[in-house]
This record gives C-alpha cells, sequence and structure tokens, in this order.
C-alpha cells in the first residue's frame, strides 16, 4: 500500500511540475512574441512634425586659394510641438547665422562635391546641426534643408 501511495504521489508531481512547464511556457512564449511586437509598432508609429525656420541667405568666401565664394539659402527644422524653442531661435538668429558662417569658411569648394561613395553635403549639414544645437537652450534642430546652393 505504501508502494501504491508513493506512486500516486509521484504521478501527482509530475503532473504537476508539467502543468507549471506548459503555464511558464504559455506566459514566456507570450511575452517574447506579443511584447516585443507592441513595443516596435508604436516606436515606428511617431512622426515629428517639423516647423521651418528660414535663415535666408548666406554668401561666404570658402577656404580655397583661388577665392572661391559660396551663396547658399539654408532653413532649419525643429519640432513644431517645441513653444519654448519657437521662441528662443528667432532671438538666436545672429548666434546661429555666426555658427553657419565659421563652419562655411571653414570648407573648400572640394568639399560640397559628391563622389560615387560618399555625399559630403550631408557631412556638413550634420556638422552645421550640431554647431547650431549648441547655441539653443530650449530644444534642438532634426533638419537643414539647402535651397539653393552656387559656388563660384
Amino acid at each position: 500500500m505504501s508502494e501504491n501511495k508513493n506512486n500516486k504521489l509521484l504521478i501527482t508531481l509530475v503532473i504537476f511540475t508539467l502543468i507549471l512547464v506548459i503555464v511558464l511556457g504559455i506566459a514566456l512564449g507570450y511575452f517574447i512574441f506579443f511584447k516585443d511586437k507592441t513595443k516596435n509598432s508604436t516606436t515606428q508609429n511617431v512622426k515629428i512634425e517639423e516647423k521651418i525656420f528660414d535663415l535666408n541667405e548666406f554668401v561666404v568666401n570658402l577656404s580655397d586659394e583661388n577665392k572661391t565664394y559660396i551663396r547658399l539659402k539654408i532653413s532649419i527644422a525643429y519640432d513644431k510641438k517645441n513653444k519654448k524653442l519657437d521662441k528662443e531661435i528667432p532671438e538666436k538668429v545672429p548666434a546661429i547665422r555666426d555658427a553657419v558662417i565659421n563652419i562655411l569658411r571653414s570648407k573648400s569648394s572640394k568639399d560640397f562635391e559628391t563622389t560615387s561613395n560618399q555625399n559630403n553635403l550631408n557631412n556638413i549639414k550634420t556638422e552645421l546641426i550640431n554647431s547650431i544645437n549648441n547655441n539653443l537652450q530650449n530644444g534642438k534642430i532634426i533638419n537643414i534643408y539647402v535651397q539653393d546652393i552656387i559656388i563660384q
């Protein structure tokens, strides 16, 4: 009888363990497959609405020896919802323009050439964004749009 009791206890323990493993497997599967998909779908749908601020035209001598200059028109884009930055940018236009001019003056006409493996204008845009953002306290610009560019 004792052996029969041990067999029943062993069978009950095995069944309980099996049920516990199945429940934990289902819960783990849910968190791995369904939770990650909901996080990815919400982060992909977030899109920042841009507000554009025109910095007007720049005419700057380049660092070339043959006295070339660049004329370009730039606009900056930032988050439309950032009202503090909306007020700050017009106040900081002289500092922003100075940052742009200083970077452009350090470039040569070759820095603006586009080769097959590299787009130098994108590198210059990134440098301009970083420099402009150093002058801002209430937010950051997210893009620069070059509307017109002439190197002569």
